[in-house]
C-alpha cells in the first residue's frame, strides 16, 4: 500500500481534533491507500495540555487542585490510549532534519488537515502545517484545512501567499475558506466535508462506547461556557422532562444534572449517539449532531471567539439555522428534525468529498 502523510491536531486533547484525525485516516484506508499520521509536536498546542499541580496555600485548595488533577490526567491517558490504539504514527521529532527529509521521500503524498490548521493564533504560525518540510510541491495537498477566521491580518498575508501557492490540490472546510484563497490565490479551493463526517453511523458505532442510560436525557458539550446555553438546556429540561447530563470536567457543580468528568473520544461518541437531544456551542458537536440524526441545538460561540465562520457554515450547507439558539431562546423546541432531506444531502456531500480525496490521492 502507498503511504499517505497526515500532519493535524491528534495530539489535542480535544474530541473534534481527535476524532477528525481519526476520520481521515479511516477513509484514505477505505480508499486503499496507508495513512500514517506524522507526529509532530507544537509546543504551543502541547503546553496548553501540561497539567502541573502548584504549590496551594490551605488544604481545601490543595484537595481541590488533587481532584482537578486527577480528572484530567484520566482525560490525557485516555486520549493517549486512543491515539496508540487507532493511528498509525511516525514519530519524527525534527521535520527538518537531512534524516527526516530522507525518510519523507517514501511518502506518496502529503495532507495537511482537517481543523484550524492554518490559523495563525492557534499554533503561533507554525508553517509546518503548510507542508513546507515537503519539496515536492505534486506532494502537497490539504483537505478540509480550515483558518477559523474570514479575514487574513495584512502582516500575514504575503506569508500565507507565499505558503499557499506551492500546494498541488487545496481543499477547506468553509465557504470563508473558498474566499480567502480566491483573495489570496487567483484560486479555487474545493468545499469539502469535515472528515468526521466522511463516516457513516455504523462505523462510528464500531469503535464507540455506549453510555447507558434508562432515561431520555440532553447532553450539554461546550467548547466555551456560556450560561446562556446552560440556562436553555435547563428550561429545555423542564420543557421536556429528560435529565440533564453534562460533559464537564470542573469540580463545582452549576446545575442539576449528572456530570461526567475524564471523558475520552470512545466514551464522548456513547455519549452522543444515546441522547436525546444535545446542546452545544462546538462545530463537532453539530456535525456528530447531524451524523447520528440527534435533535439539537446550538449557539455561537460568545466574543471575542472568532471562530464562528465554521458553525454558520455548517448550519447553511444543511439548512438547519432554526435550530440556532439566539439570545437564550429557540423556539423549535417541540419541532423535529426532517432528516430524511438532511441525510441525503449528507450523502451526496459526503460522496463528492469522498471523490476529491480519491482523485488527491490517485494522483
Amino acid at each position: 500500500m502507498k503511504r499517505i502523510g497526515v500532519i493535524t491536531f491528534h495530539r489535542a486533547i480535544n474530541y473534534g481534533a481527535v476524532l477528525q484525525a481519526y476520520a481521515l485516516n479511516e477513509s484514505i484506508q477505505k480508499l486503499g491507500y496507508e495513512p500514517v499520521t506524522i507526529d509532530y509536536k507544537n509546543t504551543f498546542i502541547d503546553k496548553s495540555y501540561d497539567y502541573k499541580l502548584f504549590n496551594f496555600k490551605t488544604m481545601k485548595s490543595l484537595i481541590t487542585g488533587i481532584l482537578l488533577y486527577t480528572r484530567l490526567i484520566k482525560k490525557k491517558k485516555s486520549f493517549e490510549d486512543f491515539r496508540a490504539k487507532y493511528f498509525n504514527l511516525d514519530p519524527i521529532t525534527d521535520l527538518y532534519s537531512e534524516k527526516s527529509i530522507k525518510h519523507l521521500r517514501s511518502y506518496k503524498s502529503f495532507i495537511t488537515g482537517s481543523d484550524q490548521v492554518w490559523n495563525y493564533s492557534m499554533t503561533e504560525f507554525d508553517i509546518a502545517y503548510f507542508l513546507d518540510f515537503v519539496s515536492d510541491s505534486q506532494k502537497k495537498n490539504s483537505y478540509a484545512a480550515s483558518f477559523g477566521f474570514d479575514h487574513i491580518p495584512e502582516e500575514y498575508t504575503n506569508k500565507y501567499k507565499e505558503l499557499l501557492k506551492r500546494f498541488n490540490h487545496i481543499s477547506v472546510r468553509e465557504e470563508q475558506g473558498v474566499a480567502l484563497i480566491k483573495k489570496l490565490l487567483n484560486r479555487r479551493a474545493e468545499l469539502v466535508l469535515d472528515p468526521t463526517m466522511l463516516l457513516s453511523i455504523d462505523d462510528w458505532n464500531k469503535i464507540s462506547r455506549n453510555y447507558k442510560d434508562k432515561k431520555e436525557y440532553i447532553l450539554i458539550y461546550q467548547l466555551v461556557n456560556s450560561q446562556t446555553l446552560i440556562d436553555f438546556a435547563v428550561n429545555l429540561s423542564k420543557e421536556t422532562n429528560c435529565e440533564i447530563i453534562y460533559i464537564n470536567d470542573a469540580l463545582k457543580k452549576r446545575i442539576k444534572a449528572t456530570y461526567v468528568s475524564g471523558v475520552g473520544p470512545q466514551e464522548f461518541l456513547g455519549l452522543l449517539k444515546n441522547a436525546k437531544y444535545i446542546v452545544t456551542n462546538s462545530f463537532h458537536g453539530v456535525a456528530f449532531s447531524i451524523t447520528f440524526n440527534k435533535l439539537f441545538f446550538v449557539e455561537m460561540l460568545p466574543p471575542p471567539a472568532k471562530v464562528n465562520s465554521r458553525l454558520e457554515n455548517i448550519l447553511e450547507t444543511f439548512n438547519l439555522r432554526s435550530r440556532q439558539i439566539i439570545k437564550g431562546q429557540n423556539n423549535k423546541i417541540h419541532t423535529d428534525i426532517d432528516y430524511v432531506a438532511i441525510n441525503e444531502k449528507l450523502e451526496f456531500e459526503r460522496q463528492r468529498s469522498l471523490n476529491y480525496l480519491k482523485r488527491i490521492l490517485e494522483e
